[in-house]
């Protein structure tokens, strides 16, 4: 019993974030004046998940834009 619960104290909780949630995230980040490490520290977002999820989204727009020109 002690080591489950000093597992659950150590484990870190992560929120599932939808589309929009990321989106409006990455409009604060860039409003807010701070760098992207600086923000995600702020709001305790893992760094790489917010480059990933900021990839991510370039990507889908450039295939998007590429399917209306293409």
């Amino acid at each position: 019993m002690v080591f489950s619960l000093q597992r659950r104290m150590t484990m870190q909780h992560y929120q599932r974030r939808e589309v929009q949630d990321w989106l409006n995230l990455f409009e604060q980040q860039k409003q807010s004046g701070l760098t992207a490490v600086e923000f995600c520290r702020q709001q305790q977002i893992n760094v790489q998940t917010y480059y990933t999820r900021r990839r991510d989204r370039k990507k889908a727009c450039r295939c998007l834009i590429s399917l209306r020109h293409g």
